[in-house]
């Protein structure tokens, strides 16, 4: 069942259930589900985060779109999930680029066009450690930090740039009330 009271849901719980032979989701409406449901047809409760929605049905579908991309030949390449955030090394995954090479005057690193595999991993690798240190420390220390070998590494590679994490911010009461004016205010005139 999908709920704020349950284990949070992340990628070694999506992980778990890509290992079941199936499991169902039961999704509350408003106020949840029936008290004597909970009780006597659920394993166990899952969330996706502190927020409250209308249905767990947005939930189902984290949840699902989670598992089944882990299950075999859902994905196109079957290495795709294990070099991905969140991953057994349990960093962020590096930045990606596509075609074309160049893009509004900036370009696909030099590296990931040179052909040798050891050096591009190594700079993927180098990524992923400065995005994760940088935006997700609490990855690394739950890693037990960096290793010598990751910290040369760093040394060795210089990081990308990425755009500043969203910054949050508790909403006023007249927000909250639907009273607050969206309108930028006005310059008073002397």
């Amino acid at each position: 069942m999908l709920g704020p009271g349950g284990k949070k849901f992340d990628q070694e719980a999506a992980r778990y259930l890509a290992t079941l032979p199936g499991f169902s989701l039961i999704c509350g409406r408003y106020e949840g589900v029936d008290h004597r449901v909970r009780q006597n047809l659920i394993d166990g409760e899952i969330s996706i985060g502190d927020v409250v929605l209308a249905g767990g049905e947005v939930a189902a579908c984290v949840v699902i779109e989670a598992v089944t991309r882990l299950l075999p030949g859902v994905m196109g390449n079957s290495q795709s999930p294990l070099t991905e955030s969140f991953d057994d090394r349990g960093l962020l995954e590096e930045p990606q680029f596509t075609r074309p090479i160049e893009f509004d005057g900036i370009s696909v690193p030099d590296i990931l066009r040179s052909g040798d595999h050891a050096a591009i991993a190594r700079w993927r690798l180098a990524q992923a450690l400065w995005h994760t240190q940088t935006w997700r420390p609490d990855l690394i220390a739950a890693r037990g930090g960096l290793t010598p070998d990751e910290q040369a590494l760093l040394e060795a590679v210089v990081p990308l740039s990425y755009p500043l994490p969203f910054a949050f911010r508790p909403a006023t009461s007249s927000e909250l009330s639907g009273t607050h004016s969206h309108e930028s205010p006005t310059k008073e005139t002397p």
